[in-house]
């Protein structure tokens, strides 16, 4: 977890957390992209997106979450 390749570059799976110890993202890259699937949270704890990345960019539905954890929107990416 939180690892860098070779080339000191993010690589791999990850998850930071705010400075309250709750979650802030998790998700994998490769490469120093972001890649497949990715969570990222509210400071206060609640999810705030989740979606699918693919050579570092959004790919296919995206969900946004409000602070008290509502569904806020819904956003398709190409």
């Amino acid at each position: 977890m939180n690892g860098y390749n070779n080339r000191g570059v993010y690589d791999g799976y990850w998850e930071e957390y705010w400075l309250n110890g709750n979650l802030w993202f998790r998700g994998n890259y490769d490469d120093g992209e972001y890649s497949g699937y990715w969570e990222t949270y509210h400071f206060n704890g609640n999810l705030l997106c989740k979606g699918e990345y693919n050579s570092g960019s959004c790919d296919g539905y995206w969900l946004w979450y409000n602070d008290d954890g509502g569904l806020f929107g819904e956003q398709f990416y190409l």
